[in-house]
């Protein structure tokens, strides 16, 4: 994944962005890496060096409470310092068909513009059900995703709308989550088309990569 590309003002449209994703892209290919992926609201320039657009991420907004909160309404959410991520992990694996595998130092990560990470979760007997991943900008929640049983998403949504006032989901088209928020809530979808990949397998193709999705908590 390609987090950045920049180059110093007095030293653009001279050519070193491009020479600069070429030699990744060499490098990648001799380290025998498939694919690579990067976010972007400038396709033209990466198409012209071969990255392929395709994305099924979608935003989402709601609004939520309206009126105060008392202390102790946020059910189960704990700051995310406070859990134990492998129990994230393990809820991860059961539900999902592909992800990235995070070790527990890549939950200390804060994506900008959340100020606190925070986890929503309910529980079974032995197992964590489902989690919503938060990020805490004041008054705002970042849903970087929720994932867990179906049965389990109204009692983890309602811990979130009492959260917050104004919500927004990432998500992806077919995922649980968004099948679920789609049917029982009034949020508001815009579609974010901006990853592009780059094939460097002769075993792989975009019929492969069209339905892969990789959160924004995974992307920096």
């Amino acid at each position: 994944m390609l987090g950045a590309v920049y180059t110093n003002p007095a030293h653009r449209r001279q050519g070193r962005a491009s020479q600069l994703l070429n030699w990744v892209a060499e490098t990648l290919e001799k380290n025998k890496v498939d694919f690579a992926v990067l976010w972007t609201t400038q396709p033209e320039f990466y198409a012209r060096l071969g990255w392929i657009s395709s994305d099924i991420g979608v935003l989402g907004e709601i609004a939520g409470r309206t009126t105060s909160s008392k202390s102790g309404e946020y059910g189960d959410i704990k700051e995310i310092g406070d859990i134990d991520p492998h129990k994230i992990e393990e809820t991860r694996r059961r539900q999902l068909s592909a992800r990235i595998i995070r070790q527990a130092q890549d939950y200390l990560q804060i994506p900008t513009p959340a100020k606190t990470i925070e986890v929503a979760w309910s529980e079974g007997e032995h197992q964590t059900l489902a989690y919503a991943l938060l990020g805490v900008v004041d008054d705002t929640g970042i849903v970087y995703e929720m994932v867990g049983d179906e049965q389990c998403m109204n009692a983890l949504f309602s811990q979130v709308y009492v959260r917050f006032t104004r919500i927004l989901f990432n998500d992806c088209k077919g995922s649980e989550s968004h099948d679920w928020l789609t049917q029982h809530t009034e949020i508001i979808w815009q579609d974010k088309p901006l990853a592009m990949w780059l094939i460097l397998s002769d075993e792989l193709n975009m019929k492969h990569i069209k339905p892969w999705y990789i959160p924004y908590f995974d992307r920096i």
